[in-house]
């Protein structure tokens, strides 16, 4: 097992400014999207890039990365094509550099006034399977794999444990990332989704929160029952420490630590 932490815990920074923080605590590191999320595409492609070399050149392990959000999600609104394109580029270059795993959100559509909640769902869970059909031949051709991760947002489909197996069934290359802090905010037992969801999870997410909003706190600082989380955990799939910090430098360093502490006790 192979344990990461995510660049969401130094949102204080660029995202080449935290790689280098990190890779002073860390060796394993994850490509979070919070940093890219506020550029626009081209400028994010180009800031990847350039991340994964100077992470070449450091010598740390970048093998996880997370696709960014608002890009995606706005693009396939728009264009389903426009939306392939986004997306392909993106795990080019992700694939260039050596990453072997992206995770994804599902897709969100805006709701039609004309159609009933129920039809809404379906027509956003077919769509969903459609995209990552066509992911699949995207991600077997480069030679990657790209996990689903399960939401936060109850009202979009992929919150559930049942979406996601619905949306990866027979995908070769699309697995799942399980969320422990989305799980624990939408009251689903972190235990029990992991264990239905084993066989098809390829990489988990880890952050705590008290059950009430998504807070991305290292483990053991919410509400979580981590002695029976990291049992089902354990084992060969990465385990990426999805901590979040915006403070000063110094802070956001020393949760950092004390994340990757906390994670090798649990998981190593």
């Amino acid at each position: 097992m192979t344990i990461y932490i995510s660049t969401a815990v130094m949102q204080c920074l660029s995202l080449e400014e935290a790689i280098d923080v990190l890779a002073s605590i860390w060796r394993g590191i994850e490509i979070g999207h919070s940093h890219l999320d506020q550029l626009d595409v081209l400028r994010a492609l180009e800031t990847l890039t350039r991340v994964l070399m100077h992470g070449k050149e450091l010598d740390v392990e970048l093998s996880v990365a997370h696709m960014p959000m608002s890009h995606i999600e706005n693009v396939f609104v728009e264009s389903m094509d426009r939306g392939y394109e986004i997306t392909r580029k993106f795990l080019e270059v992700y694939s260039r550099y050596g990453i072997d795993i992206v995770v994804m959100h599902t897709i969100p559509l805006p709701i039609d006034i004309s159609e009933r909640m129920e039809q809404h769902i379906v027509r956003e869970l077919e769509f969903n399977k459609r995209v990552f059909r066509y992911l699949d031949t995207v991600a077997k051709r480069l030679g990657i794999r790209i996990a689903v991760e399960n939401r936060l947002e109850k009202w979009i489909v992929g919150a559930l444990p049942l979406d996601l197996l619905e949306i990866v069934d027979g995908l070769e290359s699309i697995g799942i990332c399980i969320d422990t802090g989305h799980a624990h905010v939408n009251k689903l037992d972190v235990e029990s989704t992991v264990k239905l969801l084993r066989d098809r999870i390829v990489v988990a997410h880890v952050h705590d929160n008290d059950g009430s909003r998504d807070q991305h706190l290292p483990p053991m600082m919410g509400s979580i029952d981590w002695y029976k989380v990291s049992k089902v955990l354990r084992g060969s799939i990465p385990i990426v420490l999805e901590i979040s910090c915006k403070d000063s430098v110094e802070r956001c360093k020393n949760v950092a630590i004390l994340s990757v502490e906390i994670g090798r006790k649990l998981f190593g």
